[in-house]
């Protein structure tokens, strides 16, 4: 069964499915991401909420975006030379 253009999940396979797409424990956002692009079943979002607010990995994940190492920028030898 097919809901616009994403796989209708059963009830029976929808824990496995939640699992699967929170196997690498990328936080809610990106997983309600994937979840949207590919497959449906009511109360999806909320599902994918409270999985993540029980996981620790998750939690810590929302809490820390990633870094950008800083990179100095070479002193210029007069002004105006960078641009």
């Amino acid at each position: 069964m097919v809901y616009n253009y994403r796989i209708v999940i059963p009830y029976a396979l929808q824990k496995s499915i939640l699992y699967e797409l929170h196997e690498g424990h990328l936080g809610v956002v990106k997983m309600k991401s994937i979840a949207r692009n590919y497959v449906y079943w009511p109360g999806l979002d909320v599902e994918i909420e409270a999985l993540c607010q029980a996981c620790e990995p998750c939690r810590q994940q929302q809490d820390a975006p990633p870094h950008a190492p800083l990179t100095p920028w070479p002193f210029p030898a007069r002004p105006w030379q960078r641009t």
